[in-house]
């Protein structure tokens, strides 16, 4: 066994080989190999429970409850399906979930995700038997649980198994030892000891007839729309095992080269152990290349360069792997210097003085949802708008208002209202809302990114700031999107003429290397949870306090002040607004452009016979018509609730002349008849066909 090598060494290696990091469409063989290897330590860690030929498939994530969430979810569906109980036991004696599920309020308990027990404390064992005759659908044993088998046997009973798994009980325990003979699991869940606490990293590997039957068409929603997936994690976790356990990586050695020489085998684990879809996809679009590198704006594909207007879901400060990153934190500040400089600008910039550290937009949200249902209890209703997106994960489903997302996942968190922001009598409902619930929370974007790219309207915000004081409620801005300077200022709500008592911010603080986020908080929040639930936030600040994490904001606070990039963005957004209204506004394939700095939207006509039949494809055909455009082919995203919606989140270091090159291909594109753009993109379909033949 070696030392784990540095996390800067991995992202250096990540910007010298040019490796595309938050870049979803992408053949990559990190994540490959990275499956392989959590595959083959289950099969190795569990001999009799699989065979040699079946195929584990795995999901990665950025956090350890953020995966056991998932897991959570992929029993829910699975006990639906087998019309068993969907209720869950969680054996946890040494007390890692105290705030997974629940917070306890004094002698009360406010219930986070219902229909999930946590028993914590060092007699589960007893605790277990004493629920004998209770109905659970599904088990989770954590890993201080595992090493006594008087903790979990009781609590099997042909419940579906969800193991939770730590590297030290991995590498110590004997492969003979009683508890692993004992335990035949469904779910294997790795948390961030495997890569040495270094980077966000957390996954599950499942058996494949439970994780393949989620994956299906039309239900494949469960990987989050922040994990890319994200190389820096799945290549770290590759190295870390190769120091700790070189012979388990020696063994399994040839199959990790040829994911890396072998383009087609790659292809094939990468659909079988990750995600057949975007398999399906990345071969659709050609871009299965050997040749993908990403460096600043563009990705190259093969021998095709494009300019990439996702940049990660809005987290592209200056690009992808920016060639100083690794310079620029060694000359920087200390950790600890890094951690103050960074508190001391949130609160100057935000005007919250208060924060708390994660990994993901989703994450973010269910923190700050945490910290103000436990502020405001006994209230306990969340007022959310339809339009809105939390998350996937089972608490920040709460302001996720549309149900497919929901859907056969069981009881949720129960105490959430959605109303349409865009009715008329919008101000009416929510004073009628506030008058008949307690309501707690009022959680909103200012821009619905998933949504449609659409702003609330200001008489509604200003409204619910106005009522604030008088229902004593919470306001809670998602500012996953539109935060850290993506509309200009730092946080989007400063040009809104609202105060936020929380708001979330996401990967954008990660300069396109190191995944992190941050809630927010004011003193209002603070004070009242101090008097009420005191641990709260130092427990939940606990979990993600990333050293590299602060230096890579730290230095992202410094490289905008220097570029000013406030004004740099504001200016950009001035520009693509003048640019592109002046090229699609008698476009007839073009309903609307809305600019929010560099959060961009075009919005597709759907009218007329053929595109109100292909509404929730139209955007397909624009896609790949951008993809072919011969003098600035792009990669632009879409809005997942209205696909005709097209987003457009660019770097917000694009240049004035990238702006111009951008504005006329859209023009190019969007000028093309609906029937020539058609054609395109079926030929490019059955070329992709012809190809995997």
């Amino acid at each position: 066994m070696t030392k784990p090598p540095p996390i800067l060494d991995t992202c250096r290696e990540l910007i010298d080989k040019q490796i595309p990091n938050l870049f979803r469409l992408y053949l990559n063989p990190y994540v490959a190999q990275a499956c392989v290897c959590l595959e083959e330590i289950l099969k190795q860690t569990w001999q009799n429970s699989y065979t040699t030929e079946e195929r584990l498939p795995t999901y990665l994530g950025n956090a350890f409850e953020e995966v056991l969430s998932g897991a959570c979810k992929l029993a829910r569906y699975e006990t639906e399906c087998r019309r068993t109980s969907q209720r869950g036991l969680v054996l946890d004696p040494a007390g890692r979930l105290k705030y997974f599920e629940s917070i306890s309020i004094g002698d009360d308990q406010i219930t986070l995700i219902p229909d999930i027990m946590v028993l914590s404390g060092p007699d589960v064992g007893e605790q277990v038997k004493q629920l004998a005759d209770q109905d659970f659908g599904f088990v989770v044993i954590m890993p201080e649980a595992l090493s006594d088998k008087s903790n979990w046997e009781s609590a099997l009973d042909h419940r579906l198994q969800i193991v939770c798994f730590d590297q030290e009980l991995w590498l110590e325990s004997d492969r003979d030892a009683e508890w692993r003979t004992g335990l035949n699991p469904d779910v294997v869940v790795f948390d961030e000891s495997f890569v040495n606490h270094d980077v966000p990293f957390s996954a599950m590997t499942a058996r494949d007839d439970i994780y393949g039957r989620w994956m299906q068409p039309g239900t494949s929603t469960f990987h989050s729309t922040t994990y890319q997936p994200n190389s820096i994690s799945t290549l770290h976790l590759v190295k870390c095992l190769a120091a700790v356990a070189p012979d388990f990586i020696a063994g399994i050695q040839s199959t990790l080269d040829q994911v890396r020489r072998d383009l087609s085998f790659r292809s094939e684990t990468f659909a079988e152990l990750f995600s057949p879809s975007l398999r399906k996809a990345i071969h659709t679009l050609d871009f299965n290349q050997e040749h993908v590198i990403a460096q600043g704006h563009n990705v190259m594909i093969g021998q095709r360069c494009y300019f990439d207007g996702v940049a990660g879901v809005a987290c592209s400060i200056r690009g992808h792997n920016p060639p100083e990153y690794v310079e620029e934190l060694n000359a920087g500040d200390s950790p600890e210097e890094a951690r103050e400089y960074v508190s001391e600008q949130l609160a100057s910039l935000s005007g919250l003085p208060h924060h708390i550290s994660g990994v993901s937009g989703g994450g973010a949200v269910e923190t700050a949802l945490k910290l103000g249902l436990a502020a405001q209890f006994p209230k306990k209703y969340v007022l959310a708008f339809q339009g809105g997106f939390g998350g996937k994960t089972l608490l920040a489903l709460t302001g996720t208002a549309n149900p497919k997302y929901k859907a056969h996942l069981g009881t949720l968190y129960e105490h959430v209202i959605y109303v349409d922001p865009f009715a008329s009598d919008v101000c009416e409902t929510v004073d009628k809302l506030l008058d008949e619930y307690p309501i707690a929370i009022v959680q909103f974007e200012l821009v619905q990114g998933v949504g449609g790219v659409v702003s609330l309207p200001d008489p509604l915000i200003a409204h619910l700031q106005n009522k604030r004081d008088e229902h004593d409620y919470l306001i809670f801005i998602d500012e996953v999107q539109t935060g850290m300077f993506r509309t200009g200022p730092f946080l989007h709500s400063a040009d809104r003429g609202v105060s936020p008592d929380l708001v979330s911010t996401g990967k954008a603080t990660s300069d396109m290397m190191f995944p992190f986020a941050f809630t927010l908080l004011n003193d209002r929040v603070k004070q009242k949870l101090d008097e009420r639930q005191a641990d709260l936030i130092p427990a939940l600040g606990s979990l993600y306090n990333y050293d590299l994490g602060y230096q890579t904001v730290a230095n992202t606070f410094q490289q905008a002040e220097e570029n000013n990039l406030s004004e740099q963005v504001r200016s950009a957004g001035k520009l693509f607004s003048e640019k592109l209204h002046a090229a699609l506004d008698d476009c007839p394939a073009v309903e609307d452009v809305r600019v929010f700095g560099l959060l961009l939207a075009i919005e597709l006509k759907r009218t007329g016979w053929l595109r109100s039949k292909l509404q929730k494809m139209l955007f397909r055909f624009y896609f790949v018509g951008l993809l072919q455009d011969r003098e600035l082919p792009m990669i632009m995203g879409f809005c997942q609730y209205k696909p005709y919606i097209m987003k457009f989140t660019p770097p917000l270091s694009v240049t004035d002349d990238e702006i111009e090159q951008i504005a006329n291909s859209l023009r190019r594109v969007f000028n093309r008849p609906l029937p020539i753009l058609i054609a395109k993109a079926v030929k490019l379909l059955i070329s992709a066909k012809i190809r995997r033949k």
